[in-house]
């Protein structure tokens, strides 16, 4: 379920609890006491997440999980065992990303966006802006997509306005279906092309990039 999809992966409560975790990044890998909230565990983990990323075969993701690490500065990342391979979250709250011990380098960049472009919706007016008005144009073309789309953009509409924006945007970002059939119909090529360029604008990269950093990506978690 679409929807559910960001219900149940941004929390908006600013005081979360951050769970204490048994393994940690630090170089005293015994001491299970390190907060995950200090600076030293943050440095750290961020450093593990940088040499994972250094490491990636695929130099287009790279460069797209750098741009999203430039774009959201002040990023938590915690290492929990509850979250296994392909099963991380992001909490819009507390701008925390949870990964697994045997998280993929393809999850890594899945779970950097999310989170950039959650926070770019909660605090870049301009794009916040730019993505409301491919809703609404989207919107007016539900009764052109196939009723199973029709339905996800009905439950778009019970949303609030900013919840409604991360969801749309998660549509766009992991959902090919939802994507394809809004090419199918002549304005929602525009609206998609319009899409495209203000996430990678966000992100302070070229637009005509798209297809291939970020296509890549979406087609190695789909495969996997």
């Amino acid at each position: 379920d679409e929807v559910k999809h960001y219900r149940e992966n941004n929390s908006n409560n600013s005081t979360a609890s951050i769970p204490k975790v048994e393994q940690t990044t630090s170089k005293s890998t015994n001491n299970t006491s390190l907060d995950p909230t200090s600076k030293e565990y943050q440095t750290e983990a961020l450093g593990v997440v940088k040499k994972a990323i250094t490491k990636m075969k695929d130099k287009n993701l790279a460069k797209l999980a750098y741009a999203a690490l430039d774009k959201n500065k002040n990023v938590n990342i915690i290492f929990d065992p509850k979250y296994s391979r392909g099963n991380a979250k992001y909490d819009l709250g507390s701008n925390t990303i949870y990964l697994g011990s045997k998280h993929s380098s393809e999850q890594i960049v899945h779970e950097l966006i999310h989170a950039a472009t959650a926070q770019a919706i909660e605090t870049d007016t301009k794009f916040a802006e730019q993505i409301s008005q491919l809703y609404t144009y989207a919107y007016k073309q539900k009764g052109k997509l196939n009723p199973e789309l029709t339905k996800v953009i009905d439950k778009l509409e019970s949303m609030d306005s900013k919840e409604r924006l991360h969801e749309f945007m998660t549509l766009g970002l992991t959902n090919p279906n939802f994507v394809a059939e809004l090419k199918k119909i002549p304005v929602g090529k525009r609206i998609w092309n319009k899409f495209k360029a203000a996430f990678m604008q966000m992100l302070g990269l070229p637009v005509n990039e798209f297809d291939t950093v970020y296509g890549n990506l979406l087609g190695s978690l789909y495969d996997a």
